[in-house]
């Protein structure tokens, strides 16, 4: 090899470091870019994730089956092994999932009451538009509901064309349908440890066993959620309906 050839060689392996080094360092400050925050811990406690979303809260009236979902599920230890149940106070569906301190607070959170204050008029005035249209999700069969097993237990909500309409005609009004949640989904737990593949398929198999035996028991009850509201939440365990007086979102 020619000595020019050995420079240009020696020359493009250094651009090639220099690189993946920037590509490093871009990385890095992406990561370091967003809050350093987790909804539950490898221990099964749910962590400090404030966020401010829109939720159908589940309602009395079908208050019975959700507490027996969670009494099932938390007699397992299989699954309370890997998975952390959520109370039934928090069991809810999402309709738009809007903002998190993790995602929208910057560097370890500090500009998240900064977002927070800065977009008042626009919860204000997605609060009222909520309420001027306000209607109550629901599907004609507790069957209807379908188990999922991923890094949470959850139950899919399928509603109908005409109620996923009132829900698109609010985003397109303040410009957040990517927000709109596909699945609509009630999360009944989170994993807070990795699950074997082998150990995921049996307990894939329990979690199905049990809803959807619980659900066949409410075959001929409709199940209906409170009408969306705009709410905040400190953790996963509890959603508070938003109001104008909310300061200290982040405590």
């Amino acid at each position: 090899m020619s000595l020019s050839l050995l420079i240009k060689s020696v020359f493009y392996s250094y651009l090639n470091v220099i690189f993946i080094v920037l590509i490093g360092i871009i990385f890095f400050f992406q990561l370091s870019a967003h809050a350093v925050l987790t909804k539950i811990d490898s221990s099964g406690n749910y962590c400090s994730f404030p966020g401010v979303t829109v939720i159908s809260n589940i309602k009395d009236e079908n208050r019975e089956m959700w507490q027996k979902v969670y009494k099932k599920l938390s007699d397992i230890p299989l699954i309370t092994e890997y998975f952390a149940l959520l109370p039934v106070e928090s069991y809810h569906m999402t309709t738009i999932n809007l903002y998190t301190k993790k995602y929208e607070g910057g560097k370890k959170g500090r500009k998240w009451k900064t977002f927070v204050t800065s977009r008042f008029s626009f919860f204000k005035n997605l609060k009222a538009t909520l309420e001027s249209n306000a209607f109550e999700p629901r599907v004609n069969s507790a069957t209807l509901l379908t188990p999922k097993v991923s890094s949470i237990i959850s139950l899919l909500v399928p509603l109908d064309d005409s109620q996923k309409e009132k829900i698109y005609d609010v985003a397109t009004q303040y410009g957040i349908v990517k927000k709109i949640p596909n699945p609509f989904h009630v999360t009944l737990a989170y994993s807070y440890k990795k699950v074997p593949d082998e150990i995921r398929i049996e307990i894939n198999k329990k979690v199905n066993d049990i809803l959807k035996s619980i659900l066949a028991s409410y075959e001929k009850q409709p199940i209906v959620f409170k009408q969306p509201k705009l709410s905040y939440f400190l953790n996963m365990t509890a959603y508070l309906e938003w109001n104008e007086n909310i300061k200290d979102i982040d405590i």
